[in-house]
């Protein structure tokens, strides 16, 4: 189990809904964008959700590898997720995602998505993403996100 800085484990309502739905297709994500990315969700916990997704034809570049916009989205939408996890009654906006591509990913491989909050405070929470090969042995990219807590509160 991962465990961060000031956040309490306390029963969470949506880490329990998404937990029945591990390892399977799930079509009813918070975001669009999610549900084209098609995760399968391995892991969740408050502040922390492994994910795999499968790369097609329509996430390549022209040199038939992930397109870096595709990874960025990746990263920026599954961090959403796991701030989604926090239970927080707010929405929270990206502020910036600085991002280190370090490998590629082809045509039908495999790759694993891990993101955890590194910090929440007040009206910040910083999260950091890797993406992996499916062996978790090649780091594909990895970045760092800070969201703004919004004073707008999220449909139940």
């Amino acid at each position: 189990m991962y465990f961060c800085q000031n956040i309490s484990f306390m029963s969470n309502p949506i880490v329990a809904h998404f937990k029945q739905h591990l390892n399977q297709p799930y079509k009813r994500y918070p975001s669009y964008l999610t549900e084209w990315l098609q995760p399968i969700l391995l892991e969740v916990e408050e502040g922390y959700s492994l994910f795999k997704i499968t790369v097609r034809q329509d996430m390549l570049n022209p040199i038939k590898t992930l397109h870096g916009g595709i990874s960025a989205a990746i990263l920026d939408d599954l961090v959403g997720f796991t701030v989604y996890s926090l239970n927080d009654s707010n929405y929270y906006t990206t502020l910036n995602n600085y991002i280190d591509y370090l490998g590629a990913a082809r045509l039908d491989d495999v790759i694993i998505i891990e993101s955890k909050v590194a910090k929440r405070g007040k009206q910040f929470v910083n999260v950091e993403c890797t993406i992996w090969d499916e062996s978790k042995s090649k780091m594909i990219a990895k970045g760092v996100s800070n969201l703004f807590r919004l004073n707008q509160e999220r449909e139940k």
